[in-house]
């Protein structure tokens, strides 16, 4: 299904000031594979939305989000709001890698096993930021969508902001719900 949805793009800032774009949004369906609570490794079909081919970015429902943080090797995952500790509204970041040849977003090689779980594939490539074959990338944990992003493109600022945006404005939405 083909959503469209506008954004002020960093790509392009006239005289007058940001030039508002028109982003394409394509809803498919996706493998990700994980460690189920027993220890066997599952394989199942969710719902991702992605953007246009030189777009970097994945949306994916939160529920898959917060998987793929609980299994995160960095200990080091960031809180951004230490103001939002009196909700479950908690905004998080995790990184990963994306590996371009399998076209699949996970965690690399760590704790001397040859490959990690979970695994996020997606059906598309995304563009190579370095000759490499992984790009680093950032998970944004928030709102009603959890974002990935490679980092150092437009799409990563992009979501880096909108989160941070969203971190700022809880308090606000919280009160306009109680009215």
């Amino acid at each position: 299904m083909l959503r469209l949805a506008s954004r002020v793009s960093p790509r392009f800032h006239g005289p007058k000031g940001p030039h508002i774009t028109t982003r394409s949004l394509f809803q498919m369906k996706t493998t990700f594979t994980n460690y189920d609570s027993s220890g066997n490794l599952i394989t199942k079909k969710i719902p991702i939305t992605i953007g246009n081919i030189e777009e970097t970015f994945v949306l994916i429902k939160p529920d898959i989000g917060y998987e793929l943080n609980a299994a995160s090797p960095d200990s080091t995952t960031s809180l951004l709001s230490s103001s939002l500790t009196d909700t479950a509204e908690e905004r998080y970041t995790c990184k990963l890698t994306f590996f371009h040849d399998s076209r699949h977003f996970g965690f690399g090689y760590f704790n001397s096993r040859e490959s990690s779980y979970p695994r996020l594939y997606i059906p598309n490539q995304l563009p190579r930021q370095t000759e490499m074959n992984t790009s680093p990338a950032t998970l944004f944990m928030g709102g009603v969508m959890h974002e990935i992003a490679l980092d150092g493109t437009p799409d990563h600022a992009f979501a880096a902001m909108m989160n941070e945006s969203g971190r700022r404005l809880a308090p606000t939405f919280r009160q306009l719900e109680k009215c």
